[in-house]
């Protein structure tokens, strides 16, 4: 299903963590925690790479959708390109 501004909200705890993937945005997700945080995530490999890389844009509750699907838009574009998202955000902190 498409994940949406309302799409947090409808979310429930379960006993381990587990991801709501966009079926419109490959990689985009949401990630649903045991204690009941919920972030917005980008998966995805380096341009040539096997290497799966995953962002943790920050809490739904804190970021919403729309800005969570422009950086997860950012971070794809990166990938393509053969920057090491995970690395790049390293070097910046």
């Amino acid at each position: 299903q498409p994940l949406d501004a309302n799409t947090p909200k409808a979310l429930r705890p379960r006993r381990a963590a587990y991801f709501v993937r966009d079926t419109l945005h490959s990689g985009f997700a949401i990630k649903v925690n045991p204690g009941g945080s919920v972030v917005w995530v980008t998966e995805g490999h380096v341009h040539g790479g096997r290497k799966t890389c995953r962002i943790t844009h920050g809490s739904a509750t804190a970021i919403g959708y729309a800005k969570a699907l422009k950086m997860h838009l950012e971070v794809m574009e990166q990938l393509a390109m053969g920057v090491d998202a995970i690395r790049k955000f390293l070097s910046q902190q």
